[in-house]
């Protein structure tokens, strides 16, 4: 968190209890809460990028995107979502496309680079609403579309299918836009926030027994101009003619976002109180603590705190900032403390793994629930990393009673990978702080020139240690199987597969530890394991970015109902309509042999007792051999 003082304040952050006292003056202490400031950023690193993009032919791969690096250390690295390793991505269709720069000293910074089709519908940003007050939920974007042909459909990087949206936090959002043609446009649109209220306070302490104290606030952040209400009814930046004591004000800001905040005045020569110890309180209760020591002025003493206390120390009370005033036996001079007793955070979930879901071609986020830390917890807050590096935004919630699994409806696994953090909220609407990220495997692909060669290349897995990728190879004669595994140092392999035609790929890494989630299955509940992370399943020579292994002439077998919980009826007919006989084999998305039989009846029932998930039907018949695809369900 960077915080800008505009005069000599003593902070001092503690992120246990997450509170900011500052003074000017060592006897006058002023309380505040304040945010944690998230992920540091390394101050050496200054990467700058540059995108320069060429628009595409409407459904075509002629597009491109280059960047240019300032302010690192050359040579530069690069790494594109679309498999390029230099600064030019060429042969691009339209879409979105990340771009990874690494200096000669590790320095790294990341950007996106939107490529439309020559000819798609032509997109103006007619207003952007920004969040009004840090980290709320009020940005809006509104759009006009001209150009292409009517009718157009929309999708927006958080779900959305509309022309405009609301109810946004702060951050990049990207929108693609398709006309009936087909052609695409691509815009990006930055919804900001202003800064947080910080408050900052200049305290003169009152002479013993007079009101010749003042206290003047200095705000920062949120939107000037700025509104005061003081606990003695003064709407002034400044208050005087004030005894020693605990005095309160809360700031508002034009936009109506407020802060609240507590100071104390005290005598000189007064009795002094240290802060021994701030015990939090938990959620729905009154656990929390004050636990004072006071020396100086003339014992004994007299308490009076805000709370309406009169003990030294305060036991079993909510959260919330406390005033305490000391009186002194026989001595006019009065002492004075202010200080907070913060909601006590829960502890911080982690993400066990994150995967491409074989069932739904979605991003699933696999979390480990701790059955103490998880007494209390309302539901499970999902953040993914926007375009903007190190920018994560929350995108959905998971009640604490479900599964411990969440996919994430919006995200393309074909497009780019994608990092996530999770949170845990209380039932107070406490919430703990994000946990450490996950990122999925993206695998890109291409042929190499004048030869039959397929280069793959793919990014790391980020969120626990692994030693080995493993790449796994479709073809419609083997179906999937384990090609070959290499180093986790090495992010490139090139295949000589016996055919360029329905060709598949897809890159595993393993958990060595795993993680299991509860599944509803029929009958009976299961535990799924799931040990490995799988990359996009990419399609060699794909201009429709299907991630199904599906033969074209699959409509000589019918399969339904599909999806089913696990019976399909199955026809089989040649090419003039008539029924033939022969093998039904199923199997999984790792090329598992999962089911046999033979078919020799004109519908022929078969029932899969099999987790839910992608499966591939493969009939031989004395006409050759096809394959569907099929979807087990709960």
């Amino acid at each position: 968190m960077k915080q800008k003082t505009l005069f000599p304040v003593i902070c001092i952050l503690t992120s246990a209890f997450g509170l900011c006292t500052s003074s000017l003056f060592s006897q006058g202490t002023w309380t505040q809460k304040a945010n944690d400031g998230g992920d540091a950023v390394n101050s050496l690193c200054n990467i700058s990028l540059s995108i320069t993009t060429t628009n595409s032919s409407c459904g075509k791969k002629s597009g491109s995107a280059s960047v240019v690096a300032t302010n690192g250390i050359a040579p530069y690295t690069y790494q594109w979502t679309s498999g390029d390793v230099t600064f030019l991505a060429d042969s691009l269709s339209a879409g979105l496309y990340m771009v990874l720069v690494t200096d000669a000293s590790g320095c790294t910074d990341a950007k996106a680079a939107l490529v439309s089709d020559a000819g798609a519908p032509a997109i103006t940003v007619t207003s952007t609403t920004n969040v009004s007050c840090n980290g709320d939920k009020s940005g809006a974007i509104n759009l006009s579309v001209a150009g292409g042909s009517a009718p157009y459909t929309y999708f927006w990087n958080n779900g959305a299918t509309t022309q405009n949206i609301s109810n946004l936090y702060a951050g990049p959002f990207e929108v693609q836009i398709t006309d009936a043609s087909g052609c695409k446009a691509m815009q990006g649109v930055l919804v900001s926030q202003p800064d947080a209220i910080i408050l900052a306070d200049s305290i003169v302490n009152a002479s013993c027994g007079n009101l010749d104290g003042a206290a003047a606030i200095l705000v920062s952040g949120g939107t000037s101009p700025y509104s005061y209400l003081w606990s003695t009814g003064a709407t002034t930046k400044m208050i005087s003619n004030l005894a020693a004591g605990s005095y309160s004000v809360t700031v508002m800001d034009s936009k109506g976002c407020t802060k609240y905040g507590m100071g104390s005045i005290l005598n000189w020569g007064a009795a002094t109180a240290a802060i021994d110890s701030i015990i939090p309180a938990t959620c729905g209760s009154g656990t929390g603590s004050i636990y004072i020591s006071v020396t100086g002025g003339t014992a004994p003493y007299t308490y009076a705190w805000t709370n309406g206390a009169t003990t030294e120390d305060i036991v079993g009370v909510v959260p919330g900032m406390y005033g305490l005033t000391i009186y002194s036996n026989g001595n006019p001079c009065t002492g004075a403390l202010s200080t907070s007793i913060p909601a006590q955070q829960p502890s911080s979930p982690a993400i066990c793994i994150v995967t491409v879901d074989t069932a739904t071609g979605k991003n699933i986020c696999v979390f480990t629930k701790d059955s103490i830390a998880n007494l209390g917890i309302k539901q499970y807050n999902f953040y993914r990393e926007t375009t903007q590096a190190g920018v994560f935004q929350k995108l959905g919630s998971r009640s604490a009673s479900l599964p411990s699994a969440w996919t994430d409806q919006s995200a393309n696994p074909l497009q780019r990978a994608w990092r996530y953090r999770i949170a845990a909220e209380d039932t107070c609407g406490n919430e703990s702080p994000l946990s450490v990220y996950h990122k999925t495997v993206h695998l890109a692909a291409n042929i190499g020139l004048g030869s039959k060669a397929v280069n793959l290349s793919w990014d790391n897995y980020e969120g626990f240690s692994i030693s080995t990728y493993y790449i796994w190879r479709y073809t419609s004669a083997a179906g999937w199987m384990l090609l070959d595994s290499v180093p986790s140092n090495l992010n490139a392999y090139t295949d000589t597969p016996p055919t360029l035609i329905n060709l598949f790929y897809f890159i595993e890494v393993r958990n060595p530890l795993g993680c299991a989630i509860s599944l509803n299955k029929i009958p009976q509940p299961m535990k799924s394991n799931l040990n490995s992370s799988r990359s996009n399943i990419y399609k060699l020579n794909d201009t429709s970015s299907s991630a199904v292994a599906e033969m074209n002439i699959a409509s000589s077998i019918q399969v339904y109902p599909n999806p089913s919980k696990g019976m399909f009826t199955i026809k089989m007919e040649d090419g003039r309509g008539k029924r033939v006989e022969g093998k039904i084999e199923v199997f999984n998305i790792m090329g598992g042999k999962v089911y046999s039989a033979i078919i020799n009846s004109p519908a022929s029932i078969i029932t899969l007792d099999v987790p839910t998930g992608i499966y591939f039907l493969r009939a031989q018949t004395e006409e050759g051999m096809v394959s569907k695809k099929i979807v087990i369900q709960q």
